[in-house]
């Protein structure tokens, strides 16, 4: 088997097998950083709709937002049962922060985004990013369903970061022995798939260097015979030598059919 069609053959397996498994893994890479970051979302969502209920059954006895005596305690308590959180803040609808634990890193006091949201929003609920840090928010109503402030909860998005790196470097690693394991399969597969071609190629060979050596060394006299039988010699490893090349043929036409379909 010629070296041309041999990497050419062993190329294209290989071609379209990496990009087979990159496209699987980048695809693999983005439903897990989605999934990842809405299951962190939504603990982080529930535990300030948690929060939320807390300040709220107290908002109903006509409190204000600045002067609720539980909203202390129930921050405190949030922020020990929760890993990973890395600060609880209460505003009202003014801007002020009558309430906060933990580090929330706000360098203008309320964003006014987080104070369009408490107006405007539908859903009762926001979210905003601050540096390396994702903020979950929801609404405080009070008991005339009056919109009065809101409740922030941050925490921070290295960690997902990290996880998701792991996860990047478990696909680069898998993807990387997938590579090799093809490379490998492929260049045994195909040695063995083209062996008995190749060996009827060296035979043809042979056959063709003793029938030149033996009319090279044959007497004067003696050609007209021995020029028959290697001229005979030469049409049959001709004949034999087209079958070869319409086999090859063959088997490149088929590789890369499965390469295609793959």
């Amino acid at each position: 088997m010629s070296s041309q069609l041999y990497i050419r053959i062993f190329l294209a397996v290989f071609l379209v097998t990496a990009s087979s498994v990159l496209l699987a893994g980048y695809l693999n890479y983005a439903k897990f950083e989605a999934a990842f970051s809405s299951v962190e979302a939504s603990r982080y969502e529930f535990v300030t709709s948690d929060i939320v209920t807390s300040l709220e059954s107290e908002l109903d006895l006509g409190i204000a937002v600045s002067r609720m005596d539980s909203a202390e305690r129930v921050l405190q308590q949030a922020m020990s049962r929760t890993a990973g959180m890395s600060g609880i803040l209460v505003f009202d609808t003014a801007g002020a922060i009558p309430f906060r634990v933990g580090s929330v890193p706000l360098e203008d006091g309320v964003p006014a985004a987080w104070l369009d949201a408490v107006q405007a929003s539908e859903s009762g609920s926001f979210e905003a990013s601050l540096e390396d840090t994702t903020v979950v928010g929801r609404i405080l109503l009070n008991n005339f369903g009056q919109r009065v402030g809101g409740v922030a909860v941050a925490y921070s998005s290295l960690e997902r970061q990290i996880v998701i790196i792991r996860m990047v470097m478990s696909l680069f690693i898998g993807a990387m022995l997938i590579s090799v394991a093809v490379v490998l399969i492929s260049s045994f597969g195909l040695r063995w798939l083209t062996g008995g071609v190749t060996g009827r190629v060296q035979a043809i060979s042979q056959a063709l260097g003793r029938s030149t050596s033996s009319t090279a060394a044959a007497p004067p006299g003696a050609t007209s015979d021995q020029d028959g039988e290697s001229q005979t010699r030469v049409a049959s490893a001709d004949s034999e030598m087209a079958e070869v090349l319409r086999e090859l043929e063959d088997l490149e036409r088929a590789l890369a059919g499965r390469a295609g379909r793959g």
